[in-house]
């Protein structure tokens, strides 16, 4: 979710419009409080801040609107444990809480949640999914403000940690959770998904057992 650039605790290259354009459908982020607003930072704000989460939901919304045949699945990570009521001014103030799916009941088993085509026809193109794979691989880093070593994505990894096949692989994970599980993950979880040539994407076309003919340059 994060570009702001230079940081070295960003973990993507591309803004949320550029990654929705490319085929993006999930989007993580922590929450933390800075001040009276909730901004979306990295480990901490003082490390990186990418400003309120209102403004990043609004992005996001108007891109929805743009495509009313695709779903979008936020996942917010909630750092500091605030109020889920917290989150509805930042919601409504976007627009995006009338794009959202609200489940009927909760908790929500595997076979209660509606297709991507039902979500369509509902209107209701915004969405949290459960079963999700989150592969990177960060490094140790001593940094300023923090007594202890941070954890920061590791760049020289990258091409072995987005690869269709191979050791420390997305795809050996998926390979391995759909042999565990007898499915595959809703969605996969990675750092600079623009860096393999595509092959997180090559990635998640052989999970849903369909044939990937893009490409995505490094």
């Amino acid at each position: 979710m994060f570009n702001e650039q230079p940081n070295m605790f960003s973990d993507q290259r591309q803004n949320v419009t550029k990654q929705l354009d490319d085929g993006i459908r999930v989007l993580q982020g922590q929450v933390h409080k800075r001040k009276k607003d909730l901004h979306f930072c990295h480990t901490s704000c003082n490390f990186l801040d990418a400003g309120p989460i209102a403004d990043y939901f609004s992005d996001v919304a108007d891109w929805v609107n743009l495509h009313p045949n695709d779903v979008v699945s936020i996942i917010l990570v909630n750092f500091e444990n605030v109020s889920p009521s917290s989150y509805v001014d930042s919601l409504e103030a976007s627009g995006l809480s009338s794009l959202a799916y609200v489940p009927p009941k909760y908790p929500m088993a595997l076979g209660d949640w509606p297709t991507l085509g039902e979500m369509i026809d509902s209107d209701s193109e915004a969405a949290e999914i459960m079963y999700v794979a989150n592969h990177n691989l960060n490094a140790l880093v001593k940094v300023p403000y923090s007594s202890e070593p941070i954890l920061f994505p590791s760049w020289p990894d990258l091409s072995d940690t987005n690869a269709l096949e191979g050791f420390g692989s997305l795809g050996t994970a998926v390979t391995t959770c759909i042999e565990l599980w007898q499915r595959p993950p809703n969605f996969l979880l990675v750092d600079f998904y623009d860096v393999g040539s595509g092959s997180v994407f090559e990635v998640a076309a052989m999970a849903n057992n369909v044939t990937y003919y893009g490409s995505c340059s490094d």
